[in-house]
């Protein structure tokens, strides 16, 4: 058994039987964080797999802080990647099947980014940031409901150290922050943190199969919504917010897909 790095809040190691790799994550001391949900993050964890877009669970306790399942030995993506066309492409496009995915009706969670910015908000010390925060996630929520998009099952946290390639195929891993939203809330996931590489939104979005009404407006709703969660995550931590998180600081780009 070997330990593995790369998560911030579980424990990881690569089990080597007979049988085949395995990966064995535990709970962390800190995994208690807002937004993750063990119950929901193992149902949405096996319809991917199901689908083939993610390991295998082999054991989970009821609980869900420990978990068993395959192990992929491949490349875990790096921002490089985001970099290039074709990759975007084909991420954007595994996003388009999780969006997909059949969600059983007691399943279907609420989206409440509010709750979970409340509560960063009372982890984080008082202070004219976390008002502003708050002020600028109710602003962006009120405006995404208002598009009133059907609701689909979403990754929630496609970024590059998430997505695995392996012989040609990818992998989503990480699915603590999976729920039920309008799907332009995976694309502006990673368009929040690597702006520059999402030049051309409206591609991104068809390639994702995401369609519907107001497209611009949900995806500039969910984009600040995420900034604002975002800067809350770090005030939480007692740390300041990168400049990446502020609103309208990014980018090669200043429009979103239009409809």
């Amino acid at each position: 058994m070997r330990s593995l790095t790369g998560g911030s809040v579980n424990n990881l190691w690569r089990v080597d039987t007979p049988a085949g790799h395995f990966l064995l994550r535990e709970d962390g001391p800190a995994w208690r964080r807002p937004g993750v949900n063990r119950q929901r993050e193992g149902v949405a964890h096996a319809l991917a797999a199901q689908a083939g877009m993610a390991p295998r669970i082999l054991w989970r306790s009821d609980a869900g802080d420990v978990l068993v399942c395959d192990f992929i030995d491949g490349r875990v993506w790096t921002p490089e990647d985001f970099s290039q066309a074709t990759q975007r492409e084909r991420l954007c496009e595994m996003l388009g099947r999780v969006h997909r995915l059949p969600l059983p009706p007691q399943e279907c969670w609420p989206f409440e980014p509010l709750r979970l910015a409340h509560d960063y908000a009372q982890s984080a010390a008082p202070g004219p940031q976390v008002g502003a925060c708050l002020d600028a996630a109710q602003l962006a929520a009120a405006q995404l409901e208002a598009a009133a998009a059907p609701r689909v099952l979403t990754h929630g946290d496609p970024l590059p150290g998430n997505v695995i390639e392996s012989a040609g195929r990818l992998w989503l891993i990480d699915w603590e922050f999976t729920q039920c939203a309008d799907p332009v809330w995976d694309l502006a996931a990673f368009a929040v943190w690597l702006p520059e590489v999402l030049g051309d939104l409206a591609h991104a979005a068809e390639r994702a199969g995401i369609r519907g009404e107001r497209l611009a407006a949900r995806f500039d709703a969910a984009l600040a919504l995420h900034r604002a969660l975002g800067s809350l995550w770090y005030l939480a931590r007692g740390e300041s917010p990168p400049a990446v998180l502020e609103t309208g600081a990014a980018s090669g780009h200043t429009s979103a897909p239009r409809a």
